[in-house]
Parts: structure tokens; sequence; C-alpha cells
């Protein structure tokens, strides 16, 4: 089953993230947004850590270690992706703020349909077509049903039910957890990812690219004054970005890529799975630090959960 992963992995990844997002919706409460719309400066960092952070330092490694052609355009479309929906699910694990975290995958993600063609064509415009658009119908499908639908529900829930929503809401995310345990063994399993075919300066350069962007976040975090919950929401966000959609435009941008021919979208094939792995492995290090933290001060912690999760 796991030889042939590929097959089953957009739906365990759609449940995983409909399940979670249902659980946190069971946390909060329309008044919960009203405290990210009163500090955008949360939202801002995300965007320009993410816009411009990102691509930079794709751009410096590029250039740094004489990656190949391929290799950079792979490096240069992660940083041109918003944050994913996995990024929802590690700041749940992590306790940090699901609001933030929801808003600004939302924001991102919409943002993305402009700002992913203008990164793309700013830093990399002599290695795509002319004619290239965001899939703008994919996008808005995956905010409405993967997002925001089964969280206003788990809201709702709430509302009407706060009980009831509770238990159901802390299943959803035991039950999600599994998924992610299934997820993460199943791609293992798959072997899509040969480490092999690539010199060591590639692999160095993805592992970099992570860990700059989560110290430049952590970095931004701290100048701009973020709490300590905002900064490891906003540290996971950065990080963890939309690989998904990186493969749908890989798809659209080099179509032979799938078929395994010569071509530079096998390159950034390579660096999108690539960046997957290495990310999900930082965001479990991320919930595991602040996790351990949490433990380890206890009341005396200087960013404890927020309300909605201290019963978690």
């Amino acid at each position: 089953m796991f030889f042939d992963f590929a097959q089953y992995e957009f739906y365990v990844t759609s449940a995983l993230c409909v399940l979670a997002l249902f659980g946190m919706g069971t946390t909060l409460t329309s008044k919960a947004f009203l405290g990210v719309a009163e500090r955008p400066r949360c939202l801002v960092l995300i965007l320009v850590s993410q816009l411009v952070l990102g691509p930079m330092v794709a751009v410096g490694l590029s250039e740094f270690l004489y990656l190949p052609p391929g290799i950079s355009v792979g490096l240069l479309l992660v940083t041109a992706l918003p944050g994913g929906l996995f990024s929802n699910i590690f700041s749940l694990y992590a306790k940090a703020s699901i609001v933030l975290s929801v808003s600004a995958t939302a924001v991102c993600t919409l943002a993305s349909m402009v700002t992913t063609t203008l990164v793309l064509e700013t830093l990399g415009s002599h290695h795509f077509p002319d004619d290239f658009q965001m899939p703008a119908g994919q996008l808005v499908f995956d905010i409405s049903v993967n997002l925001l639908l089964p969280l206003i529900t788990g809201m709702a829930l709430r509302r009407h039910s706060p009980y009831q929503a509770l238990t159901l809401g802390r299943w959803s995310v035991r039950v999600a957890t599994a998924l992610m345990v299934f997820y993460v063994f199943g791609s293992a399993q798959a072997g899509r990812i040969n480490l092999s075919a690539y010199a060591f300066p590639t692999h160095l350069s993805i592992v970099l690219l992570v860990v700059i962007q989560s110290y430049g976040c952590n970095l931004l975090s701290w100048i701009f004054r973020l709490s300590v919950v905002e900064r490891v929401t906003s540290q996971i966000e950065v990080v963890v970005r939309n690989v998904h959609l990186g493969l749908l435009l890989n798809a659209a941008l080099f179509p032979f890529a799938s078929e395994g021919a010569d071509h530079i979208g096998s390159d950034v094939l390579f660096v999108l799975l690539d960046y997957g792995a290495v990310s999900m492995i930082a965001g479990f290090a991320i919930v595991g630090v602040r996790r351990f933290d949490l433990y380890r001060l206890g009341d005396r912690h200087p960013g404890p959960p927020p309300p909605e999760l201290q019963s978690w």
C-alpha cells in the first residue's frame, strides 16, 4: 500500500486537515480573531518573512553554493509559496496561537495569487513561461473546503453545544494525529525522494533554507516585539510552506518532470519533496522544544498557551 502512497496522499492530507481544523474550531470563538485584527503587525511580519526573507535566502544560497539551475529554481519556488495547512496543525500541537496561524494561512494563500507570481517573475523570470498564472480556483477551493468550512463548523458546534464540541474536537484532533503519523510513515516508505541522485550542496541548501528562515523569523519577531506565542506561530508559518501547491505549479510549469525526462522540472520536483520532508522535521522540532519548555517551566513560562488551549 505504501508503495503507491501517492494514490492516497491527497485523501489522507485532506482528511487530516479537515479533522484538525474542525478540532481547532471547537476551541475558538469569533472574538478570538479580533485580537489578530488589533495586532496586524503579526500578519505583516509573516508576509515579510515569506515574501522577502525567504526569496533572498534562496537566491543567496544558490549563488554561494553554486547550485545548478533546476535546484535554484526549486528553492525560489518554495520560498514563493504561502504557508500550508500543516502549519495550522503544528501550531495546535505547539499550543501556539491557532487564530494567528489560521488567519495567516488564509491571508497569505489569498495574497499568493499575486505575490507568488511577483516573486517568480522578479527573481526567476528567465526560467518560467510568459503566460504563467496561479491556479486561483484551486486556491479558493483549498481555503474554503479544507480550512474555513471545518473551522466554522467547529466554532458553530461550540456555540450551540460546548460540551459535545469539546469532546468531539479532541477526538477529531486525535484521529488527525494518527493520520499525521500515517502520512509521515507512508511518505518515508514510498521512496519518492532519491537522496543519492543529488550532491551534498543540494541537500545542504535545503536544510540551510529551513534553518535560516526559522532563525531569521525569530529575529524579526524580536524586532517587531511579538509575544512568545506569536513568535512560535510565526516561525511555524514561515517554515512550513504549501508544498502541495508547489507540486501543482511544477506540473503546470514543467509538465515533462513527471515523466522523468532530463528537464529542469525534475530538479524542482526533488526540491519540493525534500523541502517538504525537512520542514516537517523542523515543525516537529519546534513543537518538541515548545512543549518541553512548557512542561519544564509550567506556570513560570513567559509564553503560556492561549486560553482556548490551556485545558488541552
